[in-house]
């Protein structure tokens, strides 16, 4: 309620930008890569396999800090709609918790912008034209 705009780029948005075998291929790209994508196809690997271990991500581990960063460069690559958010802090089981009011029932006007969607083959292509060649 600070009067700051703000996006949220949700978890439901986040799963759905996974890093795949396929992603992983494109990331390394063809041989002979640069160091950096080296490192980041080894990083990206070690993440996918990790969350595969802990959490049974098979389809790959999703990213949330590029897609909050992703929503900055490039916002013509999400479907967003104002919303109300809110935090709870009163209950012991929910503390923290983020209640997006999707169904518009809390009678409260928005206060963020809320990310429904992304175009997930863009999210990558802009992702593998930042890291280059």
């Amino acid at each position: 309620n600070s009067g700051v705009p703000l996006t949220m780029v949700p978890l439901e948005v986040t799963h759905s930008v996974l890093c795949s075998d396929s992603v992983l291929e494109r990331v390394r790209g063809p041989a002979p890569s640069s160091p950096f994508r080296v490192m980041l196809g080894q990083l990206l690997t070690y993440f996918k396999d990790t969350y595969e271990l802990i959490f049974r991500f098979t389809s790959g581990p999703p990213l949330h800090d590029p897609c909050a960063a992703a929503y900055i460069i490039a916002p013509h690559l999400f479907k967003v709609e104002p919303m109300r958010v809110d935090v709870e802090h009163k209950s012991s089981l929910t503390y923290g918790t983020t209640v997006c009011d999707v169904w518009k029932q809390s009678g409260q006007p928005p206060n963020c912008s809320v990310a429904l969607s992304v175009d997930v083959e863009g999210f990558w292509d802009l992702m593998l034209a930042a890291v280059g060649t």
